[in-house]
């Protein structure tokens, strides 16, 4: 298994394109129990230079974006006068959602301890979170799949967990997905879009310049009405704001 820092890419375009559409779904959905994948350590201190300079640095202080209302909220939180640090997924879902709703996997032993800290009260599991949702589903889910693909198999097994979830109803998925400068992601993107019908939508987020191998970020959504009108105009405005540009699926 090949070991992925969170910390380095906190609060980078792609965080910043992921935890703003999660926080949407947070505030929109009605939610149960909120389970994830791949957890992090759930909050970073931000280095003193990292990605999230053209990333969050570069947002965190606009307030006038409705879609974005929750997310920024969050940050500022955070964050009352300077940006420091950056949460991840699992805070904003424990800010919006509460303690008692999630169980959160992480399979690196020193970032679940980390979350354990973070998040007191939150049920933090240290083990494969590919096959550890799958038993504690129920209705009205959240499944957020995030794993790093940095190994091969990510890809078959986030298909794998996918037609595993397609006939349970009543639950809500959310998936991020990377976009690579020489499209090595495209093969899976025809596996993922058989799963894409009515109440599934994807977005992807093209940087203007890549950041490292990656030239985008990508979210699926499962279980949900596409973002409306207004809401993807406000996402292309945010996209505008990072030298990015925003497509719908």
């Amino acid at each position: 298994m090949n070991t992925y820092h969170h910390v380095k890419h906190a609060g980078n375009l792609a965080d910043l394109h992921k935890h703003l559409l999660l926080s949407h779904l947070l505030e929109t959905l009605k939610i149960d129990r909120y389970l994830e994948t791949h957890a992090g350590s759930g909050l970073y201190e931000l280095p003193p230079e990292g990605e999230w300079q053209q990333g969050i640095n570069l947002l965190w202080k606009q307030s006038r974006f409705k879609l974005a209302e929750v997310y920024f909220q969050a940050l500022q939180t955070l964050n009352p006068e300077q940006l420091q640090h950056y949460p991840g997924s699992p805070w904003l879902a424990e800010r919006l959602l509460g303690a008692g709703t999630l169980t959160l996997f992480e399979l690196e032993m020193e970032a679940a301890d980390q979350l354990r800290h973070n998040l007191a009260g939150v049920d933090v599991r240290t083990g494969d979170g590919f096959s550890g949702v799958l038993p504690l589903i129920e209705p009205h889910s959240l499944i957020l799949i995030d794993p790093p693909y940095k190994d091969d198999d990510d890809y078959e097994r986030v298909i794998t967990l996918l037609e595993s979830l397609e006939p349970i109803p009543d639950i809500h998925v959310m998936l991020w997905y990377p976009v690579f400068s020489d499209g090595s992601e495209k093969a899976f993107l025809s596996q993922l879009d058989k799963y894409l019908g009515n109440h599934c939508w994807r977005s992807e987020l093209n940087f203007a310049e890549p950041v490292g191998q990656l030239s985008g970020s990508g979210v699926a959504v499962f279980g949900d009405e596409p973002l409306t009108t207004d809401e993807q105009c406000e996402l292309c405005e945010l996209a505008d704001w990072v030298g990015s540009t925003v497509r719908f699926v």
